[in-house]
């Protein structure tokens, strides 16, 4: 029998023998799975740094395989992103809508002026605070609100609207502003007549398709515009010159389909030279028009704007700045 005991010696030899050549081979020379299968099982696992990721507010897309982060094009800051609100901003902003709502008008608008100077201009949180500032000043003038903002001025005897209203503002703005009919011109002797006036001024900005009023220096409303194609708007400073409602265009009157001048137009005339080359400001028969570049070269406003803007300037004092 001694016979078997070799056997089984040589077979115990043997399994001995093969097992450590085993743990001397690579671990993954018996693993099925190929790399880039790895690669996938991997990307369902990983993250990538924030500072790498080119869609900071999404997650990893863990269905196709990811081999390394640097083939992944970063995150582009967009032209028109919104910049970062500053804490000065949004607290500003808060108090300015807060006093709006309980009535405080100046109060909100001194507030919300001062909120634009901690955002850029045109941004969306500058046309946010512009806006409310609009709706102020227009509820105010509109429904004769009393406010520290406003001109006053007492009728002497043998005066007419007229008389005041050219240097300040205009006739039919002091009628909105005082609820006096807008087929009547009666005011009486020591009658106290408040109103928006002053200094105006006007900036209009063709990138931005946005035109601002300003008066004394601060912006009084903002208005949406519409400019002229190919860059035929042209830039530099202006005056207006010229006031007309209800204007004819091309030999058609008001109201004809082919009239595009809508209901007011104001002729811009060249500080420089005192040139004028049928450039304006004008309402539209095509409201759908404002914000895009579709005109001959004219400044294009809806309707009920131009004829807001029309009332609260008088003519042959108002600059006009059109930047790009």
């Amino acid at each position: 029998m001694y016979w078997y005991y070799k056997y089984i010696l040589v077979a115990v030899a043997l399994i001995g023998i093969g097992l450590g050549v085993y743990k001397l081979l690579p671990d993954d020379i018996f693993d099925s799975t190929s790399s880039t299968e790895e690669i996938d099982e991997q990307g369902k696992q990983t993250t990538l740094p924030v500072e790498s990721s080119p869609e900071l507010s999404k997650p990893l897309n863990t269905n196709k395989p990811q081999t390394s982060v640097k083939n992944h094009t970063p995150a582009t800051v967009m032209p028109n992103a919104k910049p970062i609100s500053s804490p000065q901003f949004e607290e500003k902003l808060k108090q300015g809508v807060e006093l709006k709502n309980k009535g405080m008008l100046d109060s909100a608008y001194n507030i919300l002026v001062e909120a634009l100077e901690y955002c850029e201009t045109y941004s969306a949180q500058w046309i946010q605070t512009a806006t409310l500032i609009s709706e102020i000043n227009t509820y105010i003038y509109e429904n004769a609100v009393p406010s520290k903002r406003k001109q006053s001025h007492k009728v002497k005897n043998g005066q007419s609207l007229w008389d005041f209203a050219a240097e300040n503002t205009t006739i039919r703005a002091i009628q909105i502003s005082n609820k006096i009919p807008i087929d009547s011109s009666v005011i009486h002797v020591n009658q106290v007549l408040t109103f928006f006036g002053g200094d105006w001024e006007i900036k209009a900005s063709k990138s931005h398709f946005a035109l601002q009023l300003l008066l004394d220096g601060k912006l009084f409303h903002y208005y949406k515009i519409g400019i002229g194609k190919d860059n035929r708007t042209p830039v530099g400073e202006f005056i207006i010159k010229g006031k007309k409602r209800e204007p004819t265009w091309k030999g058609y009157p008001f109201g004809h389909p082919e009239n595009v001048l809508g209901t007011r137009w104001m002729r811009l005339t060249k500080i420089s030279d005192g040139s004028n080359e049928g450039y304006g400001i004008h309402g539209t028969s095509a409201p759908e028009s404002i914000g895009t570049a579709s005109s001959l070269g004219c400044i294009r406003m809806k309707n009920e704007d131009v004829e807001e803007l029309f009332n609260f300037i008088p003519d042959n004092k108002i600059k006009v700045t059109i930047e790009d």
